[in-house]
C-alpha cells in the first residue's frame, strides 16, 4: 500500500551552501538563490521557476539561455510527511542528479543514478511527522554530445546537456512520483509466458505476515501458494497471441499478482501479459560473422519498419502519459511495428511500455549510453561500470514483464576508432551477463551501429563489411544520394533520416514576432540556436533558388526531408530479407526546432515527411526505383517498378505518370509469394518535359483495396527548379490545401 506525496516546496541556493544549515558551526540555511515557491510532482523545476515569474519560456527565441543558470545551483525540495504503518518506506521512483535526503534535518541516504529509484526505511521514525528534505546537486559533469564517452561515470540522462536536436537544459530534481510505502512488499517479478499458455511467475517478498498467501490469476484462471514460495505457474487454455502492429491481434491478458492473509488483499499489482515468440535468424545471404538481424514473431518473418524515438520533454518531470498516447497513437498510425529507444536519452517509463503493449510496438531498449563525437569508447572506469550495471539490473527487472520488449542494446554508437564494439569488450559483456541473468529471454546486440563498420560507404559494397548502420541523416546530393540507397547491401538500417523545417504553425510557438520572417542560421543567432546542426537553407536555395518568404522555406524544406526519406525506405524494403529492416532516426524531438531530423514535431504536428513514410511503411507499397530528384529539360527518365508487400497473392498493378508533355500510364498483373517481399514489375522510360514536373502516381489493388503512392521528380529551369508543384506536393502529403 503506498500514500502519494504531491505538495512540496522548492527553493534554490548556490552550489554547498545548504549545507552549512546542517551544520553544527553554523546551524541555519545561507544564501538562498530564490525564495521558497510551492511546487508539485509531475512538473519541472523549469515548470515551477517559470509558473513563479522568475524564467521566461524556454521554447521561445534564445530564453533557453537565460535558464542555464539553474543547472548551476542546488535545489531543495521539502514536503510534510506523517510517518505510519507497518515497515514504512519512503520511496522515490525518480531523481535527476545526486542528491541527499534528510528527515527533520537527520540524514537519511544519498543518491546519485536517475534510473534507479530510491528507497529508505523509515521505520525508525514510525509514528513521526515532519518535513522530508531532498538536497539536489548542481550538474558538474560535462556530458554534452562533444564530450568523452569512456570518461562518464554517472548515470543521468544526457542529451539534456545539448545535443543537435535540443539545447542545454538540464533536468534536475524529483522528476517520478514520491510515496510512502507500507506493509506486505512482492518485488522482483518476472514472468515467462509461452504461446503454449504455459505462464511461470517468479517473485520475492517481503514483511508478508505468517500465514498469508500469495496469488496470481489470468483472467478467471487462479494459482496460489503460501509465502514462503518463490515461483508460481499457470496455464490458459489455446491463448491468443500477441502480435506487432499491422500484423494481427494485439491480444493482451489481465493478470493480477496478490498477496492475501484472512481473505483480505493486502498487496496488489496488475500486468498486462502477452503470448508470443520473439527471436531473431541470420539474414538472407548474409557473410560470415554478422549478427542475427531478422525479426521472427510468432513463427513468421517480419520487416521491420521502425521510428528512433528520443525523449518527449527536457525533463522527466514532464514525461505524462498525454504526451505519450498522442506520439505512440501518431507512430501506429505510420504503419511502424517497432521503436529503437536511443541510449542517449532513459530507460522508458512505464507508461511508454505500458502504450506499446497495448497498440502492438515492439521496443528495442538502449542502455544508457552514447558516442559523445571525441571519444566513442563504452567507459571501463570502476565507478561508471558500477554505477552502469545498477541502472541496467534495475531496468531489467522493471521492463521485463512487458510484450512489446523486444531487444537489449548496450547503447548508441559505441565505437573504437569507428569500429562498433563487440561483446569482448568488458562493458558489453557486463551488459550481456546481466540481460542474460535477470532476463534470459530476448536478444541483446552490442551496440548501434553493430557489425564491422558503423557507417555505410559505397566503396565498400559486397565486402561483407555493412551489417547494422547508421546514417546519413541528411539529402546528400541530387545522384549521390539515390547511389547510396541504390547500391547499399545493410543487413540492417538502424539510424539515418533527412533534416527538414519544422510546421508554419509552430512558428509562432518558438519565436517572437521579430524573429518569424525568412532569415539565415548562419547570420541570425536566434534561429542558429534552433537549427544549429541542421541548416538546411543552402539545399533548399541549390535546388529552388532563393526563396521569397519563410512559409516557401518550410514547405520545400519538408518536401525535400520528405522526398529524401521515403526513398531510402522504400529502397531498403525492397531488398528485403537481405536487409531485414529501418529505423528512421527521429520520430519525435525534446524540444521544438526550426530545422531538425524529427518527423513529428514537439506540439505533435506531423511534417511532410511523416505522411510519406507512412506511405513507405504502409502494408502493400507500390514504388519505383531511380536515380535522382531533377532533371534535365528532355532528359530520359528511366525507373524500375516495385510492389513491396506483407500481403500475399494476386494485385492489379498501376503507374500514371503526368508531365506537361501529357499522360503515361502502364498497368501490370504482380503475384507476391512470400509475405514482406519486394518484386519488380516492370520498366517505365520517357522523355522529361521542357519544364515543370513529372508528377506519378502508383497503386495496387487487390480484392477492392487500393493502395496507393505518390512521387513528384523536378525539371530543371535554368539553374534551379520549380517552386510551386513542390510546395503543392508538400501540403498535399499533409492534408493541407494548396
Amino acid at each position: 500500500m503506498e500514500t502519494k506525496i504531491t505538495k512540496w516546496t522548492l527553493q534554490g541556493y548556490y552550489p554547498n551552501a545548504p549545507l552549512f544549515g546542517f551544520s553544527e558551526e553554523y546551524g541555519v540555511t545561507q544564501f538562498p538563490a530564490t525564495d521558497e515557491m510551492d511546487f508539485y510532482i509531475g512538473e519541472s523545476i523549469y515548470n515551477a521557476l517559470e509558473r513563479h515569474g522568475i524564467i521566461e519560456d524556454p521554447m521561445i527565441d534564445v530564453n533557453s539561455y537565460k535558464c542555464e543558470w539553474v543547472a548551476n545551483r542546488w535545489w531543495i525540495f521539502r514536503a510534510q510527511v506523517e510517518i505510519k504503518g507497518e515497515f514504512p518506506r519512503l520511496y522515490f521512483e525518480g531523481i535527476d542528479g545526486v542528491c541527499r535526503v534528510f528527515f527533520n534535518n537527520k540524514f537519511l541516504a544519498k543518491h546519485e543514478n536517475s534510473f534507479v529509484p530510491l528507497e529508505i526505511d523509515m521505520s525508525e521514525y514510525s509514528g513521526v511527522s515532519g518535513i522530508v528534505t531532498v538536497m539536489v546537486e548542481n550538474c558538474t559533469e560535462n556530458y554534452n554530445q562533444s564530450g568523452y564517452t569512456a570518461k562518464i561515470t554517472a548515470q543521468r540522462p544526457r542529451y539534456d546537456n545539448k545535443w543537435d536536436f535540443c539545447p542545454r537544459l538540464v533536468s534536475l530534481g524529483i522528476v517520478a512520483p514520491v510515496s510512502l510505502r507500507v506493509g506486505a512488499d512482492i518485488y522482483d517479478v518476472k514472468i515467462v509466458t509461452e504461446n503454449s499458455g504455459k505462464i511461470v511467475v517468479d517473485y520475492k517478498s517481503r514483511f508478508l505476515p505468517e500465514g498469508s498467501i500469495v496469488e496470481f490469476s489470468v483472467e478467471g484462471v487462479v494459482t496460489s501458494a503460501k509465502n514462503s514460495a518463490v515461483c508460481l505457474s499457470l496455464d490458459i487454455k489455446d491463448p491468443v497471441l500477441w502480435n506487432p502492429n499491422g500484423h494481427g491481434d494485439r491480444k493482451l491478458y489481465k493478470a493480477t499478482l496478490k498477496a492475501i492473509k484472512n481473505d483480505k488483499t493486502i498487496w496488489e499489482k496488475n500486468y498486462n501479459i502477452g503470448f508470443r515468440q520473439i527471436r531473431f535468424e541470420r539474414n538472407e545471404n548474409a557473410g560470415e560473422g554478422n549478427l542475427p538481424y531478422t525479426l521472427i514473431v510468432n513463427g513468421e518473418r517480419l520487416y521491420i519498419k521502425g521510428v528512433n524515438f528520443v525523449p518527449v520533454a527536457m525533463s522527466r518531470a514532464e514525461f505524462t502519459r498525454e504526451r505519450y498516447e498522442k506520439l505512440l497513437t501518431l507512430v501506429t498510425d505510420m504503419n511502424v511495428n517497432f521503436i529503437r529507444v536511443w541510449g542517449g536519452g532513459v530507460i522508458e517509463t512505464e507508461e511508454f511500455y505500458e502504450i506499446c503493449d497495448k497498440k502492438g510496438i515492439l521496443v528495442w531498449q538502449d542502455f544508457t549510453q552514447s558516442s559523445s563525437g571525441i571519444d566513442n569508447c563504452a567507459t571501463t572506469l570502476d565507478e561508471g561500470l558500477n554505477n552502469l550495471a545498477k541502472t541496467a539490473k534495475s531496468a531489467v527487472k522493471r521492463i521485463r514483464n512487458h510484450p512489446s520488449l523486444a531487444v537489449y542494446c548496450g547503447g548508441n554508437e559505441l565505437m573504437q576508432d569507428w569500429i562498433p564494439l563487440d561483446f569482448d569488450h568488458p562493458n558489453i559483456a557486463m551488459l550481456k551477463k546481466i540481460t542474460d541473468d535477470f532476463d534470459g529471454t530476448r536478444i541483446m546486440f552490442p551496440t548501434t551501429a553493430s557489425g564491422r563498420s558503423a557507417s555505410g560507404k559505397i566503396e565498400n559494397v559486397g565486402k561483407n563489411i555493412h551489417a547494422d548502420i547508421h546514417g546519413p541523416w541528411t539529402f546528400t546530393g541530387n545522384e549521390k544520394y539515390y547511389e547510396f540507397y541504390n547500391k547499399m547491401d545493410s543487413l540492417l538500417h538502424s539510424e539515418f533520416g533527412a533534416d527538414g523545417f519544422c510546421n508554419v504553425e509552430t512558428i509562432e510557438k518558438i519565436f517572437s514576432a521579430k524573429e518569424r520572417k525568412l532569415s539565415t542560421i548562419s547570420g541570425n543567432y536566434v534561429w542558429r540556436h534552433k537549427a544549429e546542426w541542421w541548416n538546411q537553407i543552402p539545399l533548399v536555395e541549390e535546388i529552388f533558388g532563393k526563396c521569397d518568404n519563410l512559409e516557401e522555406m518550410i514547405y520545400l524544406s519538408q518536401f525535400v526531408q520528405a522526398e529524401a526519406v521515403r526513398y531510402a525506405v522504400e529502397a531498403n524494403r525492397r531488398r528485403a530479407f537481405n536487409n531485414s529492416g529501418c529505423f528512421i532516426w527521429q520520430f519525435n524531438e525534446s524540444y521544438p526546432n526550426l530545422c531538425c531530423t524529427n518527423l513529428v514535431d514537439y506540439f505533435f504536428k506531423p511534417k511532410a515527411a511523416y505522411f510519406a513514410v507512412k506511405q513507405a511503411y504502409s502494408p502493400v507499397n507500390p514504388n519505383m526505383k531511380y536515380s535522382k530528384l531533377y532533371y534535365e529539360p528532355n532528359e530520359t527518365f528511366y525507373a524500375e517498378l516495385y510492389l513491396t508487400s506483407d500481403i500475399e497473392g494476386e494485385f492489379n498493378y498501376s503507374v500514371t505518370a503526368v508531365t506537361e508533355n501529357g499522360r503515361i500510364h502502364c498497368c501490370y498483373s504482380v503475384n507476391i509469394s512470400e509475405k514482406g517481399k519486394s518484386e519488380k514489375v516492370g520498366m517505365l522510360d520517357f522523355v522529361m518535359p521542357e519544364k515543370g514536373v513529372a508528377h506519378f502516381y502508383l497503386s495496387a489493388e487487390k480484392n477492392g483495396i487500393i493502395y496507393k503512392n505518390e512521387v513528384l521528380l523536378l525539371v530543371m529551369n535554368g539553374e534551379v527548379c520549380d517552386k510551386t508543384a513542390a510546395i503543392a506536393f508538400a501540403k498535399e502529403l499533409k492534408g493541407e490545401q494548396s
